[in-house]
């Protein structure tokens, strides 16, 4: 076989596969920094780390929509379609459309959110509920910041960290966010100077938007079309 080596030959080329794809690391090709998919329950085990009595708001992004379906307010093409979308109303897969969002707009996508059982949102450094903030008020928010869950750490919270960070990730398509209370903030929830936590369980490096592909074997195999070099074909 023109493609041989002795890693096939010896078979020891099946076991590196294995290995590789079991206990590699992926670096971004941008910046460097390791690529980490957040499941949700390494997000449940570091947030339970932190000190005791910590206030959390737990949501997810959602970006307005218009009632045809199409994501108002962001910079993307027409009926740009994202392939690691996910079944939730914030990441629907819908066209986008460069516009700023208009009143129906945001009506319709607070009326979603109230069909699905949402009912607070975090604007401008407070939360509110979706019933006491007129639409006409949130015009310059292309994307609405959804809460999910208010916690507050005591004991072994874990299990209800998981069950948030897991609503979230189905709603938004596998990206949430955790918003700590500053400790020495007065008056509203989630004053200025609280602390935002990023997560998404998507393999991808969240600095750069870059996303990659996960370590499998085929990944490791020059024999194999997926991870064959695209100009030798694996000849060398």
């Amino acid at each position: 076989n023109p493609r041989s080596t002795v890693g096939t030959t010896t078979e020891i080329h099946d076991y590196l596969r294995l290995l590789f794809a079991r206990i590699g690391r992926t670096f971004c090709r941008q910046c460097g920094q390791e690529v980490v998919r957040d499941t949700a329950e390494i997000v449940a085990r570091h947030l339970g780390g932190l000190p005791e009595s910590t206030r959390l708001l737990i949501g997810f992004d959602m970006p307005v929509m218009d009632p045809g379906g199409v994501h108002e307010g962001t910079d993307a093409e027409p009926d740009e379609e994202d392939s690691d979308s996910g079944q939730g109303i914030g990441d629907s897969g819908f066209g986008v459309r460069n516009t700023a969002p208009t009143l129906a707009s945001l009506t319709f996508t607070l009326n979603e959110l109230r069909r699905k059982g949402f009912h607070r949102l975090y604007v401008n450094g407070c939360t509110v509920t979706i019933d006491d903030v007129p639409p006409n008020e949130l015009r310059d928010q292309a994307t609405l910041k959804v809460i999910i869950d208010r916690i507050k750490l005591e004991g072994d919270m874990r299990a209800r960290l998981t069950d948030s960070i897991e609503m979230a990730y189905r709603e938004a398509g596998g990206t949430a966010f955790a918003i700590e209370d500053n400790p020495g903030a007065t008056g509203a929830t989630g004053a200025t100077g609280a602390k935002v936590h990023i997560f998404s369980e998507r393999f991808e490096c969240q600095n750069c938007n870059l996303t990659y592909e996960a370590p499998q074997p085929r990944l490791f195999s020059f024999n194999n079309p997926f991870g064959a070099c695209p100009t030798c074909h694996g000849f060398g």
